[in-house]
């Protein structure tokens, strides 16, 4: 696979994330119960429901940092692992956030062990472009 076909694959890794990013702030806002249900198994604590619109106001942040990424060129590779370093802290905090949802609740659902997986991807393509910032960085304008 060619460097150009690496950054368009890195580049929808980025444009992915953040749709799904958005879409889980949205249903945060408007659902809790379906931002949260499809991971746990069993009855949803009010306290849950309660904070899902703080943590969607986060995820919206979160995406529109995303998102802004796709905006760097060659040059910012430095703005670029500033902005990379806590996303992957935050996979790793992510998942050990939602190991201990599962265990409080008792079993890994479907939505729990594809959120894992995704987030392993995505903690991967990150890795990636941090070491080797030029697959994921646009290009130079003409």
């Amino acid at each position: 696979m060619n460097q150009s076909a690496i950054r368009l694959l890195f580049r929808a890794c980025v444009v992915v994330e953040a749709l799904s990013t958005i879409i889980g702030a949205v249903s945060a806002f408007l659902a809790p119960e379906l931002a949260i249900g499809s991971l746990i198994s069993g009855q949803i604590v009010p306290q849950a429901r309660a904070v899902m619109p703080q943590a969607g106001a986060a995820w919206l942040v979160l995406a529109l940092i995303m998102l802004g990424t796709l905006r760097l060129r060659p040059g910012d590779e430095r703005a670029l692992r500033i902005i990379l370093l806590p996303l992957l802290i935050g996979d790793v905090v992510h998942l050990a956030a939602a190991a201990l949802l599962i265990r409080a609740y008792g079993s890994w659902t479907g939505g729990a062990i594809g959120l894992a997986v995704f987030t392993l991807v995505l903690f991967t393509y990150r890795t990636l472009a941090a070491l080797r910032p030029e697959l994921l960085l646009g290009k130079r304008p003409a």
